[in-house]
């Protein structure tokens, strides 16, 4: 270590010592809630302003916790939920400095009393914090059984998200014991669950632990793709923590794909807002993973001062994972490095705390079928014995069995000849009903045979909708891939060459990302709107619409995108008329219809939107009218269908999916209408809809 180091490492000594010497108190403002009030309520009061001091003042809320239990010294047993809240307080804050030897006894001494009074949603949760420091500890088999016990409380409780974030941690360690096949199911059913009830946080999570699994898979633009929505809602739910660790992944994928320098930045970062949180676990597990950095990119001294900076913390902390892996990686760097006798020490290390993991694991699992191998034996014991009494009871009973035999011989001779006389009587019978059956059997195979050859003609009908579908979603990932690749490559840019970069580049820049967000955003909803309807997950509430004062809305939503365009934008809709449909699926059905038409439309040319009575029906015609590009019958025959897909830029190069059409398509079905299009290349479009007017229109 060189004299800087150590000058470093002297200073935060004392700067430690003095914060660890400055005594801790209740805050004045705290004090001042706590004027006229009872212990017990003082109590209450303290434990539930202390977990805003969490993670960053651990220490402070440990000690405020620690005030309202002296407080209920004489009255513990009367007021047994604020004592397990203030245990499972105290165990917060050793969890989040690392300390999870120390955290678990308050866990277990709340979850205990949690159980007791019979709050089985409080002890569950706090089943999921035991385990997590089992976890952390290398201690697989107790954190899963944590895990799987937690998950049962909730599913007696039909709590789905918690019964999820279960599933998403028993998979955690499927994958650090290498069942990755596992792992992955478990991640998929936590997903469903939670994109179905629209979790954001649980979504993100979730992600993440898929990233990773791909990662392993070596499948790196899949992970890329899943943990960078991970990033994006952490950063947007400001969960700085949580997307410090998404951060330090997009770090390890990089590496994996030896793009070292690249992985820096992301590390870095993450490095930052972990330590901005206090978070002293996830700074190790990046340390860790610079330190790789830096030894592949031969910068040998910082990458040593890495490893062994990590190796310290994950020691202070009891991580034995990162010490196992740091001691690998430590072993491969001397190794590298020619310098054997390290290599060797570090590899001895590595190997026995590798063989120290495994075989606790190994132990716990053998005691496990010893107790199931102890059971069967002691049952096949039972077993045993009740077939020895039942052959005893069986001889003494066979000798008055013979004497009753010898007697009965005759009547049971007597009884065959009747026996075998009605039997003569009775297969005639029978083969008179087997003809009669033959001939029904006959009937129902042709009808079988009908109806299997119609089975065949839904099984290829089947195949044929899924080969469309398998198409569509090619299709969909390829046009989400692109304003990906845009975003990624601008802010890469404007984040590395950001002091390099003029006002106005910097302006662009920040322009064209937006501009791609805005894309991206509108065909991901579109996207799920589709999903949803395919599902029949998106729920049809019918209301009467003055569509007069809802064209306005949806000229105010579209105007700013027709104005960037210098296009004209008119509404030509009766103030008497009106329709019987959903509000949102007509809101987005318009706004499609109308962003498709300045899409393709020239500056300077116009849209229109205008309604119609149909003659003689009781429906109304909604219509968009364009001065664009228009569109060949070609090109008209590929709308609408999921199985072909028309690529078409605008006339400045917007993209396009054609998805939207595919939403307006479902939705206008949905309210009983139609759809459809008018239109020659270079003379503009005329889209077009149908919407019932009354209830009774709609039925029909």
């Amino acid at each position: 270590m060189n004299l800087k180091s150590v000058f470093v490492a002297v200073i935060f000594m004392f700067i430690g010592l003095a914060v660890r010497s400055q005594p801790l108190s209740v805050p004045d403002s705290l004090k001042q809630k706590l004027n006229g009030l009872s212990d017990a309520e003082q109590a209450q009061t303290l434990i539930e302003n202390s977990t805003s001091f969490l993670p960053a003042k651990s220490g402070l809320a440990r000690f405020i916790c620690n005030e309202a239990l002296t407080k209920l010294e004489q009255t513990e047993k009367d007021h047994p939920k604020l004592v397990a809240k203030a245990n499972y307080v105290i165990g917060e804050s050793y969890y989040y400095e690392s300390d999870f030897k120390s955290a678990r006894p308050y866990y277990e001494k709340a979850c205990n009393i949690f159980q007791r009074v019979g709050d089985t949603s409080l002890c569950a949760e706090t089943k999921n914090c035991i385990g997590l420091t089992y976890y952390y500890t290398g201690e697989f088999n107790k954190a899963i059984q944590e895990f799987i016990n937690a998950y049962n409380l909730y599913s007696d409780l039909k709590q789905r998200s918690d019964m999820a974030d279960m599933l998403t941690n028993i998979a955690m360690i499927q994958k650090e014991t290498g069942d990755n096949e596992k792992a992955m199911e478990n991640y998929v059913d936590a997903l469903a669950v939670e994109e179905e009830l629209g979790d954001s946080a649980s979504i993100a999570s979730i992600s993440n632990g898929i990233g990773l699994l791909n990662m392993e898979r070596d499948s790196l633009d899949l992970a890329l793709q899943y943990l960078n929505r991970a990033k994006d809602i952490f950063h947007r739910l400001g969960q700085v923590s949580r997307e410090a660790s998404v951060l330090h992944n997009l770090g390890m994928i990089f590496q994996k794909k030896n793009e070292y320098q690249r992985s820096l930045p992301y590390l870095r970062k993450a490095k930052e807002m972990f330590k901005q949180e206090g978070d002293i676990m996830g700074e190790a597990y990046v340390l860790h993973g610079m330190g790789s950095a830096m030894a592949k990119l031969k910068r040998y001294g910082q990458a040593e001062n890495d490893y062994l900076e990590a190796l310290s913390l994950a020691k202070g902390h009891n991580l034995p994972l990162l010490i196992r892996d740091t001691y690998k990686n430590l072993y491969e760097f001397h190794n590298d490095r020619n310098d054997y006798k390290k290599a060797l020490e570090y590899h001895v290390m590595y190997t026995q705390l590798k063989d120290s993991l495994f075989n606790k694991e190994k132990a716990d699992q053998l005691a496990k079928i010893q107790t199931l191998y102890e059971t069967e034996k002691n049952a096949r014991e039972v077993q045993n014995l009740k077939l020895e009494n039942e052959l005893k009871e069986s001889r003494l009973n066979r000798n008055i069995l013979e004497n009753k035999i010898a007697y009965g011989l005759a009547g049971i001779f007597l009884i065959i000849l009747i026996i075998l006389l009605y039997r003569f009587l009775e297969n005639r019978q029978a083969n008179r009903l087997l003809e009669s059956k033959n001939k029904e059997i006959e009937a129902q195979k042709k009808e079988l045979e009908g109806l299997n050859q119609a089975y065949r003609e839904m099984n290829k009908e089947l195949r044929t909708l899924n080969s469309e579908k398998d198409t569509f979603f090619s299709i969909i990932a390829h046009d989400l891939k692109n304003p990906f690749h845009a975003l990624l490559g601008l802010s890469f840019l404007l984040k590395e060459d950001y002091p390099k970069l003029t006002d106005n580049e910097r302006v662009s820049f920040a322009g064209e990302i937006n501009q791609t967000s805005i894309k991206l955003f509108q065909i991901l909803e579109n996207l799920l709107a589709w999903a949803r309807t395919q599902t029949n997950q998106i729920e049809y509430n019918p209301e009467y619409i003055n569509l007069s004062d809802f064209a306005e809305e949806v000229y105010e939503n579209t105007i700013t995108q027709a104005q960037q365009k210098d296009i004209s934008l008119s509404v030509d809709i009766r103030k008497q008329h009106q329709v019987f449909a959903d509000t949102l699926m007509l809101e987005t059905i318009l706004k499609n219809l109308i962003s498709n038409g300045i899409k393709f439309t020239s500056k300077g040319g116009a849209v229109r939107l205008k309604s119609e009575l149909e003659p003689e029906s009781d429906f109304l015609k909604i219509s968009v009218f364009d001065t664009g590009v228009g569109l060949t019958p070609e090109e008209q025959g590929k709308l609408f269908r999921i199985d072909r897909h028309l690529h078409k830029t605008g006339t400045e190069g917007e993209e396009g999916s054609g998805l939207g059409l595919l939403v307006c398509q479902e939705f206008v079905k949905k309210n009983g209408g139609q759809i459809g299009v008018n239109s020659e290349p270079g003379k503009g479009s005329h889209f077009w809809i149908t919407l019932p007017i009354s209830k009774k229109s709609s039925a029909i």
